[in-house]
């Protein structure tokens, strides 16, 4: 099924983060980015559906933050942030 929105989960059993746009189907071709990264793409686009970061608890017991080599375009579909963390100092980007 096609989403509008992204959808993130983890697999706690698995230990999986999933990051996807659909459902995974069989014709998807599968790839391994990087160790225990992989990418299910459209077979005839090879746009990316849906990543699966595997031992994603290990990830983050050993650094605050990781890198996933993916180009990514966000576009939001929502209205303006609300983000208090942010400091009302800071210009936007």
């Amino acid at each position: 099924m096609d989403r509008k929105n992204m959808l993130i989960s983890i697999d706690n059993e698995g230990d999986i983060l999933i990051i996807s746009r659909r459902d995974s189907y069989p014709e998807q071709t599968c790839e391994e980015l990087q160790n225990d990264i992989i990418v299910r793409k459209n077979p005839n686009t090879a746009e990316v559906e849906l990543i699966q970061i595997m031992n994603f608890s290990e990830r983050f017991a050993s650094s605050d933050v990781f890198e996933v080599p993916i180009i990514a375009q966000f576009i939001s579909n929502g209205g303006p942030c609300r983000d208090k963390s942010a400091s009302s100092a800071d210009p936007a980007p």
